[in-house]
């Protein structure tokens, strides 16, 4: 069990994205982490239908820091978050949990990869260039 995580080194001001497995999450983990910087994407590879990759249910027990990125789960909050949430259902438990919102202020660069269909579509343009010109040379 993973009781403490902690971010060393850098300056502060990088983004921190980090991807918790789980189909079900009991969130009881104290970390270092400035607020604004870090993005925890909530992923579950564990429910075996095709697409579905997001965790279902987090609970947070314990104080919680930076943006949770959970869209397909129920959060479950019974301890402070420190951050942004998206989820799909909210439920506040108890009366001593509280929402700090402190906006995601990190930056992600996007990158493309390209379609594997269109890669061999142009794999095989290549393919039949290089077989005709090959096939035009025999002839002479």
């Amino acid at each position: 069990t993973l009781n403490n995580i902690s971010f060393n080194g850098g300056t502060g001001d990088e983004t921190i994205v980090v991807n918790v497995l789980g189909h079900t999450v009991d969130w009881g983990l104290s970390t270092n982490a400035t607020d604004g910087k870090i993005l925890w994407n909530f992923v579950d590879q564990a429910s075996g239908v095709k697409g579905d990759t997001s965790a279902q249910t987090l609970n947070v027990n314990k104080m919680f820091k930076g943006t949770i990125l959970a869209p397909a789960a129920d959060v479950n909050q019974s301890a402070n978050i420190n951050g942004t949430l998206i989820a799909k259902n909210w439920n506040i438990i108890g009366k001593n949990a509280t929402m700090m919102d402190t906006p995601f202020t990190g930056k992600i660069t996007l990158v493309s990869a390209p379609e594997p269909a269109g890669v061999m579509t142009m794999g095989g343009f290549l393919g039949l260039a290089l077989f005709s010109r090959r096939r035009a040379a025999v002839r002479l």
